[in-house]
């Protein structure tokens, strides 16, 4: 009751499900409470889907089991996975801006002060990706602009692969950025879209707090695989990075889109 009335307090709607109380309602003849257990997990289940709550706390639960509780986690499907496109894209992006730089100077030899000013060419290739991105998102889905820029990014990785002066340095970095530009504000874009705008405000602030898990994790764990290494290290880090993020894509869009279709 406290946690009900602090809730209520602060702004929220708060829902009461007394499962022993409607099990015992729901038992026929009021002496079969195995059924009534059951058909009190469906109607756990069925409250959950209709009312789509930010959160769920259990406490003391005899007859609700762990395949309900499994069917509340999945009332709202695909917010995992968005969550784990925001790590990926904030996990390549911090680790380019902070790693980039020692890589070219440990892998490709290039000097310290030409290096650091390689990194113009990465923050110009993320303007440009975000700029066009906006000019096409009238004419063109976010999934094909993710698409197009998950493409530019993989050939831009690849590029990385190989050793090069300083001009094929500018351009693996300056395709970087502008491939992986776009998907922040194209994942979030999505969010509407896929879970309703009832939804959304709640499922966006889930992915703002996954990004920020990739902005914190990503760089400080490329520089202690880098240290113990060697930065050659670092095009397998984003490549690692970028297949995760093109698994998660691909099964994302397959579960919203079928969401949505239904």
């Amino acid at each position: 009751m406290r946690l009900e009335a602090g809730a209520i307090r602060n702004g929220w709607q708060a829902l009461t499900f007394s499962e022993r109380d409607i099990a015992r309602f729901l038992a026929p003849l009021g002496f079969m409470r195995g059924l009534g257990a059951k058909m009190m997990n469906d109607r756990l289940v069925k409250t959950a889907r209709n009312w789509k709550p930010d959160f769920v706390f259990v406490a003391h639960c005899d007859y609700v089991t762990n395949e309900t509780l499994g069917a509340i986690r999945e009332a709202v499907p695909g917010v995992k996975l968005m969550c784990c496109l925001f790590i990926t894209t904030c996990a390549i992006e911090c680790t380019v801006g902070n790693w980039s730089a020692t890589f070219l100077v440990e892998y490709t030899g290039l000097a310290a002060d030409t290096a650091a000013s390689m990194l113009i060419f990465y923050y110009a290739g993320m303007a440009v990706g975000r700029l066009i991105s906006g000019v096409l998102a009238k004419r063109l889905s976010p999934w094909t602009i993710i698409g197009g820029g998950q493409c530019m990014l993989a050939a831009a990785i690849v590029l990385l692969f190989v050793p090069g002066g300083r001009f094929a340095a500018a351009a693996g970095l300056f395709c970087i950025g502008a491939g992986n530009g776009p998907m922040f504000p194209n994942f979030n874009y999505l969010a509407p879209q896929s879970f309703g705008r009832e939804l959304s405000q709640s499922v966006i602030g889930v992915q703002m707090a996954a990004a920020y898990v990739g902005i914190m994790l990503a760089p400080p764990l490329c520089g202690a695989v880098g240290q113990a290494l060697g930065m050659g290290v670092f095009p397998v880090f984003l490549a690692v990075f970028f297949a995760v993020m093109l698994a998660a894509t691909a099964a994302a869009k397959r579960l919203l889109c079928t969401r949505r279709q239904k």
